[in-house]
């Protein structure tokens, strides 16, 4: 490729042409253009702008420029001063996203022009301009004198092509004449028509200044009559007056005082119909009316916070467990630390109500900031004050709607942050979770240090993952597991009930739902880890209770088993059952979802064959590793179950999982799958009271899992009597509440002999 042909980002603009030697501002918004500047300004800050006639139909010939300037006006427009340099013909475009990228070939301009033509042109341009000048008249003395003044054809017409405004039909036709002579010529006709347009514009303005002086002076006059009156009327409580006297009386920092009485003096100098003032009295108006030393009494009674987190939310000890050692720390030091508590679990556990709860027990302010889908920085941080409609960051906001500066913050939905061009929340988030810099917390709008430290930050996630690794290391991570048909029973008949007649203005009397039908609306009409969708149930039975008694003359209901059928439909899921005998090839699996624990039946089929394997039943990639690792210890392992050496060759192994369209995936079904496959090759049966879980190794060693309480609770709610889990998983084991370890049998297996033993009907 040789200096004339270049590869160079493109972008196409509307209404507008770019000539060589012009200087022109303009304003970037679209996202591809926005591409396209930020590679120029990282390479040679060189961009190719080409007349875009229709949607990707541009003009074959276009202007190199050169970037002078850019300045970010807001958050996602950028402002451009650039310099036509170059005109270019465009070859292909090789890049249509995430921008247009072009091979162009650099046009030189052809100026057959002698020394005596020179001269002709310079003087009937610099005639004709004059002639501009005297009749439009709105130009400085020293751009006349300048273009007057120059002896240089080309510089004279680049003058002129920056002060003279052309049309876009007439710079497309100069910009796609090579001939410099052509150029000028065409140029001149078009000067020479403005001149005309504007000496008959002149007449027209003569004939009508005397009636539109006359109506100006008049209105004029009474514009002056008005501001007379407001400045003898004003009262003497000005804004400026307004803050001096607030400022003087409010408490905060030093060096915050001194930022708003300078603020304050900059006001009194600006005039009020300025727009200048109203940004200025917004910002004092806000930064003056901050909580910089407010603060809540916080609760420091260690057995009225226990009652009162025990009255707002069942369970999650270990969430209240951690909030109560907290308060008894804050009694015995002032210094200590708030905790950055992050609550981890699924929806619809209680994350955002428990947060509520710790706000009313500690008798703090209480504010929810949604991260979710969050992108711009700017959010966080705020915007600087020069950007139009700028406002403060949502931390600074939050707090000054609580009007103290130790409320309690629930950043709500952490794991769910997104970044682009517009910046990383997530980084801005690390200075506001940070203790050792949010004492100096720099909001962009603000421009003033606030202590935000005594703020108690508590964050929701539904994915560690997805948590960034600074950031996640800023948090104290507490896990809340789903809950069990038992507490959701104890939960929706002390509070979601309770909270639902008097939603709807009911009685105990008048709407009656029994123990067993709640447990018959957990089990058969909601599967999920939370209680929302057991909470929308019982609100709906409500509704219907109280359509029956506008239509039945208030007369009371009662749900029971029996009858919920007609106000909930039929049931949307099956109950689990225990297999009726033993089988051989059918083993009980115990699987988490993200609505709790579930039990699957994994069936294993031999048939004769050529050794094809197949897995059924709509498994993810971790799952079918775990069947192919189960497959590799059998066969690794024949002789120790009296198999044939190549059973595998003379047979089809068939593993599938039944329940319907479920999908199902998960390191946990290794020993359930060798089990199967052990059982179906020796016709061997499989104790149906046995279900388990775990994973595991080539060497036949079981390997530890997650989700074991909920996968227990399982196992018990179909009747099941013996459990067997991985030995790794002991300490799990330890920590687990007594209810979910009641009335069964848990055996510790460290490898798959234990788990044989225990499974296989000898």
């Amino acid at each position: 490729m040789n200096d004339k042909n270049i590869t160079i980002p493109l972008i196409p603009i509307r209404d507008m042409v770019i000539l060589k030697g012009e200087n022109v501002t303009l304003d970037i918004a679209k996202r591809k253009s926005l591409y396209a500047l930020e590679n120029a300004l990282d390479e040679d800050k060189q961009l190719f702008f080409v007349l875009e006639k229709a949607k990707n139909d541009f003009n074959n010939i276009g202007t190199i420029v050169k970037i002078k300037k850019y300045d970010d006006i807001m958050p996602s427009v950028t402002r451009i001063v650039v310099e036509g340099v170059k005109v270019a013909k465009i070859q292909q475009i090789t890049q249509k996203s995430p921008f247009f990228k072009a091979d162009v070939y650099i046009l030189e301009e052809e100026n057959l022009l002698n020394d005596e033509e020179k001269i002709a042109y310079l003087d009937i341009l610099k005639d004709s301009f004059s002639e501009y000048a005297k009749v439009k008249k709105n130009f400085m003395p020293d751009i006349i004198m300048d273009i007057l003044s120059s002896d240089n054809l080309e510089e004279l017409f680049t003058m002129l092509l920056n002060n003279i405004d052309l049309n876009v039909e007439e710079k497309l036709y100069i910009l796609n004449k090579i001939s410099f002579k052509e150029q000028l010529e065409y140029f001149l006709k078009a000067l020479s028509k403005k001149i005309k347009i504007s000496q008959i514009e002149a007449k027209i303005l003569t004939r009508t200044r005397v009636n539109i002086d006359k109506t100006q002076k008049e209105y004029y006059l009474r514009e002056q009559l008005k501001t007379i009156k407001k400045e003898l009327d004003k009262d003497d409580n000005s804004d400026v007056d307004l803050y001096k006297n607030l400022l003087e009386k409010k408490s905060m920092p030093t060096y915050a005082k001194e930022k708003l009485e300078k603020e304050i003096n900059r006001l009194d100098k600006i005039q009020t119909s300025s727009p200048e003032y109203t940004v200025c009295n917004d910002y004092i108006n806000f930064a003056i009316n901050l909580p910089w030393q407010q603060s809540s009494q916080v609760n420091s009674n260690i057995l009225d916070i226990e009652q009162k987190l025990e009255e707002g939310h069942f369970g999650l000890e270990d969430v209240k467990e951690r909030i109560v050692e907290h308060i008894a720390v804050m009694q015995t030091s002032e210094n200590v630390n708030t905790p950055i508590i992050c609550l981890l679990g699924p929806p619809g556990v209680g994350k955002t109500s428990i947060a509520k709860s710790i706000a009313n027990a500690l008798n703090i302010k209480y504010t929810r900031i949604s991260l979710g889908g969050l992108r711009d920085e700017a959010e966080i941080r705020g915007h600087r004050k020069t950007y139009i409609g700028a406002m403060a960051g949502r931390i600074i906001k939050s707090i000054n709607d609580t009007k103290t500066n130790n409320p309690l913050i629930l950043l709500d939905e952490i794991d769910k942050i997104s970044t682009d061009f517009r910046g990383d929340p997530s980084s801005a988030l690390l200075e506001v979770l940070d203790k050792e810099q949010n004492k100096d917390f720099k909001d962009n709008y603000l421009e003033i240090p606030f202590d935000i430290s005594k703020v108690f930050f508590i964050c929701t996630a539904n994915d560690i993952s997805k948590i960034p690794a600074p950031l996640r290391d800023r948090l104290e991570i507490i896990q809340l597991s789903s809950y069990t048909t038992e507490e959701k029973e104890i939960i929706a008949n002390n509070f979601l009930i309770p909270n639902q007649l008097k939603n709807h203005n009911l009685s105990k009397s008048n709407l009656k739902i029994g123990k067993s039908t709640v447990k018959k609306i957990i089990t058969e009409y909601t599967r999920e880890t939370g209680v929302r969708q057991l909470e929308r149930n019982i609100a709906k039975l409500c509704r219907k209770a109280v359509k029956i008694r506008l239509e039945d003359n208030n007369k009371n209901v009662t749900i029971s088993s029996a009858n919920l059928k007609d106000f909930l439909g039929a049931p949307k899921y099956k109950k689990e059952v225990l297999n009726k005998k033993d089988m051989v090839g059918c083993v009980r699996g115990l699987a988490w979802t993200s609505v709790g624990g579930t039990t699957l039946d994994i069936e294993v089929a031999i048939m004769e064959g050529s050794g094809k394997i197949s897995i059924t039943g709509n498994v993810g990639k971790v799952m079918n590793e775990s069947a192919q690792a189960a497959i590799s210890y059998v066969r690794a392992n024949y002789k120790k179950y009296n198999l044939v050496k190549n059973f595998y060759k003379t047979n089809d192994i068939h593993i599938h999982i039944p329940e319907g369209a479920t999908p199902k995936d998960g390191p946990s079904a290794g020993i359930t799958m060798t089990t199967a496959i052990i059982s179906a090759l020796t016709n061997k049966k499989v104790n149906k009271n046995v279900a388990m879980t775990g994973e595991i190794t080539l060497r036949g060693n079981v390997l530890a899992i997650g989700g074991l309480k909920e996968k227990i609770l399982a196992a018990k709610r179909i009747g099941i009597k013996k459990v067997i889990i991985p030995k790794d998983n002991e300490v799990d084991l330890e920590e687990m509440p007594q209810y979910v370890k009641e009335d069964i049998e848990i055996i510790l297996a460290s490898h798959i002999e234990d788990v044989l033993e225990h499974s296989i009907v000898k």
